[in-house]
């Protein structure tokens, strides 16, 4: 009774003067929850569900902690696309269930990302969101982490990119032009077009792999990957020009640090990192911990949630990152004994 043909049924039978009784049972997605032992439901994972008709061809996202798209078995790769496009992250786990409750049933685990990607017996019923994650784990033992940054590292954390990056055009400036050649994220390695035949400097693990599969050959990699083991590492270095490919937000620190010690810096825009378009709001309440991976994701927080919660635990990606949040909560305390009511 609450996706299929049932009202249908029941009109059709009473017009034709044949008395209808309609026996209670419970919905699909009851039974899910039942024989999987996961509820639709937890207390500090999910305080809301949704049962959705997963038949239609663009298959609609409610705002809720899980979704159940009934009917959905040919429609796992628009369900999928619907998701992601919504804001929800590749990795959240999907509990796919087959023939619920009969001798036959199958249960399968996959993650949004992948939805559409393997063929499923039919009829399937998909359960989308953290609670799937209760078929392995206790709930007391689930600690919700809110990943803010484009690459998810952990497939148990909760991945909402506060983050969009996007090309600009530039003109690349002549090799000759400059000394060293200055990546300080994997970004900016992406969207740098020019060559690599000049000594190249990384920030970190991560920008000097990005390096490698561009194709550059030598590449020299600061001790310590932040803007200050930059700058530590151009100390002793002989001084010329420093071209640095970055983000439309980086910060100067590197560019004056090393103008100070008498480097000629030319920063250049090769993409930008703006607030994305869509972001999936979860709700605080149930989350213990966020990651911050930049200055800007702390920023887009407070912009999504106007707030930075006293009750989470802030995990930072680097000092500077570390800096700008001590900074943010500063502002907040200052704002609240600044606020209504303040005689100074």
């Amino acid at each position: 009774m609450v996706f299929g043909h049932a009202g249908e049924e029941i009109e059709y039978l009473e017009s034709n003067l044949v008395s209808v009784s309609v026996i209670p049972g419970i919905t699909t997605a009851s039974a899910l929850a039942a024989t999987t032992k996961v509820s639709l439901t937890q207390r500090g994972i999910s305080s809301s569900v949704s049962l959705v008709n997963g038949h239609a061809a663009t298959p609609i996202v409610p705002d809720t902690d899980t979704i159940v798209y009934y009917m959905g078995g040919s429609r796992l790769g628009g369900i999928r696309e619907s998701l992601l496009s919504e804001g929800w992250s590749a990795t959240t786990p999907v509990l796919l269930v087959h023939n619920v409750s009969l001798p036959d049933q199958q249960t399968f685990e996959t993650t949004v990302g992948q939805l559409g990607s393997t063929d499923y017996p039919t009829p399937v019923i998909a359960l989308v969101g953290d609670v799937a994650r209760l078929r392995h784990q206790a709930a007391s033992t689930v600690c919700r982490t809110l990943y803010t940054g484009l690459v998810c590292p952990h497939p148990d954390y909760i991945h909402t990119p506060l983050i969009e990056i996007e090309p600009v055009s530039y003109a690349v400036p002549a090799a000759k032009s400059y000394d060293y050649l200055l990546f300080t994220s994997r970004y900016a390695v992406k969207h740098w077009k020019g060559g690599f035949n000049r000594r190249i400097v990384s920030i970190g693990s991560t920008t000097t792999q990005a390096l490698k599969e561009a194709g550059a050959v030598e590449v020299e990699q600061t001790e310590q990957d932040d803007s200050y083991g930059v700058i530590d590492y151009f100390r002793s270095r002989p001084r010329g020009r420093v071209l640095i490919p970055r983000s439309s937000l980086a910060l100067d620190i590197i560019p004056d640090g090393l103008r100070e010690m008498g480097f000629q810096v030319l920063t250049l825009t090769v993409y930008n990192n703006r607030y994305p378009h869509h972001v999936r709001r979860v709700n605080l309440d149930n989350i213990q911990r966020v990651v911050f991976t930049s200055p800007s994701t702390i920023d887009n927080f407070i912009k999504t949630y106007n707030d930075l919660p006293d009750h989470i635990e802030y995990v930072t990606r680097g000092s500077i990152t570390a800096q700008h949040l001590k900074s943010r909560q500063n502002e907040k305390i200052q704002n609240i004994q600044n606020g209504p009511g303040h005689t100074g």
